[in-house]
């Protein structure tokens, strides 16, 4: 995690960044391993708050990726989850709101 801030701090237009599917960094840390996806988003949403308002390509919200991409199962991993949705939807509540979101 040290060399991923070190790396977003030297080049936090990364975080702005879109992939070829529209995708932001955010949209990728949302379907990491729940365990260690939260630094990441964490890291991104100080950088780049903005970044949880933005859509890729198929009108995606980041919110809507880790809602895909998490793997919902009891234990640890459930906290980490939880957090981390929380810290998306504290950043942009009317994620909530949108289709498709």
């Amino acid at each position: 995690m040290e060399t991923f801030r070190r790396l977003i701090e030297a080049y936090s237009q990364a975080a702005k960044e879109k992939d070829v599917n529209g995708c932001l960094l955010l949209h990728h840390a949302g379907g990491l391993n729940p365990n260690r996806s939260h630094d990441f988003v964490s890291e991104l949403l100080k950088i780049y708050p903005a970044a949880a308002q933005l859509r890729d390509d198929n009108e995606e919200l980041p919110l809507r990726h880790m809602q895909k991409y998490f793997c919902f199962c009891c234990g640890d991993e459930n906290a980490t989850v939880e957090k981390t949705t929380v810290e998306l939807i504290e950043t942009y509540p009317d994620a909530l709101l949108q289709s498709n979101g």
